[in-house]
């Protein structure tokens, strides 16, 4: 069984999509938690999915997720059909894959991530502030 929640925080203001932050724990957010997947989000036509993998290895929604997480949304943003997200994210993780030879590294690689993560890391590093939403 797994069990799923919303999570009632603040939205940022310069995503123009509303954006539902779900929590997802039991079977589903231990086997994804424990792969060291902390989330996935989904952008639809007018809606964005995120959703949080709770289980064992993370208990809660670390703010810095969020960040990462949301400026999936913005990339999502930039494109005139939330289809045009999905190919060029996943066009992006096969022609990773083929240059680097496994999936982590490929995801590791993907361009999409690599700014997602330059974002978080800024906030971790506190080079810039967390933003007040993601408090």
């Amino acid at each position: 069984m797994f069990g799923i929640s919303r999570l009632n925080k603040p939205q940022p203001t310069n995503i123009k999509k509303r954006v539902i932050e779900l929590q997802v724990a039991g079977w589903l957010g231990k086997t994804m938690s424990n792969k060291n997947w902390a989330a996935f989000t989904c952008p639809l036509p007018f809606i964005v999915f995120i959703f949080y993998w709770i289980g064992p290895s993370i208990l809660s929604v670390a703010e810095e997720v969020r960040v990462h997480e949301n400026v999936h949304c913005l990339q999502d943003q930039g494109n005139l059909c939330f289809l045009v997200s999905w190919v060029k994210y996943y066009a992006e993780m096969i022609r990773q894959r083929w240059t680097h030879g496994s999936w982590m590294q490929a995801y590791q690689n993907n361009k999409y991530e690599i700014a997602a993560y330059a974002v978080e890391d800024k906030v971790l590093n506190g080079t810039e502030p967390y933003p007040d939403w993601a408090k």
